[in-house]
């Protein structure tokens, strides 16, 4: 996946970062971006919906919208602003594309090409990285689930 696959906002938004001149600069950009995220409600703040491997709590629900192919459409939220941030960095990449689609992303490439992992603590890359597989295993499910379907039609 080349850099032109992420959203104009995304490109901008690296963008500023790249030209933060200090680290709290950046680490404002981030959490700025978690504030566009709509709470969850707390019945969805479950154990199942939270993200293994994560120091802070993060969770994300997937919403599924109907195709074909069907879509997928990601709520998150955590109780760390900066993770709030990444996380909505990670959605607005992701959100009503094709389940197969956000499957097949490799986000750890897309976060290395835009050099996140230097803006990061070790602990906050790893979380980016739980929360980026936990994305696409949830919409890898739905995409065989569609699979599936579609030869039982058939």
């Amino acid at each position: 996946m080349n850099p032109s696959s992420w959203t104009e906002s995304a490109h901008k938004f690296i963008e500023d970062i790249r030209g933060c001149e200090d680290a709290d600069d950046r680490f404002d950009l981030i959490m700025e971006l978690g504030e566009t995220l709509e709470p969850l409600p707390g019945e969805l703040k479950t154990e199942s919906n939270r993200v293994q491997g994560c120091t802070a709590n993060v969770w994300l629900v997937p919403e599924y919208l109907p195709g074909p192919p069907r879509r997928v459409r990601f709520h998150a939220d955590s109780d760390s602003t900066m993770v709030r941030g990444l996380a909505a960095l990670l959605i607005s990449q992701v959100n009503d594309k094709p389940c197969r689609e956000v499957a097949e992303i490799d986000f750890r490439k897309l976060a290395d090409e835009f050099s996140l992992h230097q803006y990061l603590s070790p602990s906050r890359s790893n979380g980016l990285f739980a929360m980026s597989k936990r994305l696409g295993r949830l919409a890898a499910a739905a995409a065989e689930g569609d699979t599936a379907s579609s030869a039982a039609e058939g």
